[in-house]
């Protein structure tokens, strides 16, 4: 299950990135 956890958190990291780049400082 650690290539499925390593998606997760990929997916998650690039949540992130999108939403910082999203909300402006």
């Amino acid at each position: 299950h650690r290539k499925s956890h390593e998606r997760i958190d990929r997916d998650v990291h690039r949540k992130v990135e999108v939403a910082a780049v999203a909300v402006p400082e």
